[in-house]
């Protein structure tokens, strides 16, 4: 009987423990799923690698202008319909979005590091790049 009451006992600890786990992971999914962080952060991995290879040529407050195999090409936002979008151009023509659907964005230098400000929904993002000089 002292098993069985043993046994009832660590069982129920198991399942208050597993049901407070559950609860505290919820909110970060949601999270994660309803802001635009984690495909910024992304867009801040692909941009360092991009940069990383490339001679920068000029930087202002809402365009990037590189060459990278002998081809000029400009990361910059742009408005559109739905908002301010960054989108990746070459001088032979054509776009590619690279982020889309927030407010406000620019790029600031200082000291050798590349800052990005994008705000959506009065939540603002900042992400640090290294560039070479």
């Amino acid at each position: 009987m002292l098993d069985s009451l043993m046994g009832l006992f660590l069982n129920s600890l198991t399942i208050l423990l597993l049901t407070f786990l559950v609860q505290q992971i919820r909110p970060i999914q949601t999270h994660l799923t309803q802001s635009h962080s984690l495909t910024e952060h992304w867009f801040a991995i692909y941009l360092e690698r991009t940069l990383t290879d490339s001679d920068i040529e000029r930087i202002s407050s809402h365009r990037i202008v590189f060459s990278k195999d002998q081809q000029k090409n400009y990361i910059e936002f742009y408005q559109n319909n739905d908002g301010l979008m960054l989108r990746r151009r070459t001088n032979k023509g054509g776009h590619e979005v690279l982020l889309n659907h927030f407010d406000t964005g620019r790029f600031r230098v200082k000291q050798s590091v590349l800052f990005i400000e994008l705000e959506t929904n009065n939540k603002e993002s900042v992400y640090q790049i290294p560039i070479k000089k």
